[in-house]
């Protein structure tokens, strides 16, 4: 089920996903066994929960081990995980054309350059690019992430963010900022 509160743009496929409030897709993203949390934005182009293929068989083509619309002469089902679920986090920004491989978790805050090929788990509040993906640098001291992290503001309710709203615009934030308005 999709919140009335997400965007999701023309061309958007989806297929067994869950969507938190006030996240954003952007148009010909697909996604597959993927979770979003609140407050995320998914650029355009982006693939989520990229199926995979055994890799120690003889073949990794689907005929020997996958019902499918070529042939069903050699198919012999095999127990396999073809899609691996994903989990992005809360306020998460995945740039344009990005993709992150089935069974990633994306820690809440963390950036994904545009074009990237996340392999491996992301840190909260880390950005990264590159294919593969490695980590760049975190957008805050660890002491902002902590307190970030143990806030959890993508939890309160509306009315409680809409009271702050100045704090979310403060740029170069830190924990001093950051307990001025939610403490």
């Amino acid at each position: 089920m999709i919140p009335p509160n997400v965007y999701i743009a023309f061309g958007v496929r989806l297929a067994n996903c869950r969507i938190g409030d006030y996240t954003r897709i952007r148009h010909f993203t697909t996604a597959y066994y993927t979770t979003i949390g609140k407050f995320s934005s998914i650029g355009k182009n982006s693939r989520l929960g990229i199926g995979q293929h055994p890799t120690n068989m003889i073949s990794t083509n689907l005929v020997f081990y996958k019902n499918n619309p070529i042939s069903n002469k050699w198919v012999k089902p095999i127990a396999y995980e073809e899609y691996k679920p994903i989990h992005i986090g809360n306020d998460v920004w995945v740039g344009e054309a990005s993709m992150i491989m089935g069974g990633v978790n994306v820690g809440d805050g963390a950036i994904i350059a545009a074009r990237s090929v996340v392999t491996k788990d992301v840190p909260p509040y880390a950005i990264v690019a590159g294919v593969p993906a490695k980590i760049v640098k975190y957008r805050f001291d660890e002491e902002t992430i902590k307190y970030l992290m143990d806030l959890k503001w993508w939890n309160l309710p509306d009315e409680n963010i809409e009271k702050k709203l100045e704090a979310f615009t403060i740029q170069n934030i830190t924990k001093t900022r950051l307990k001025e308005f939610f403490e």
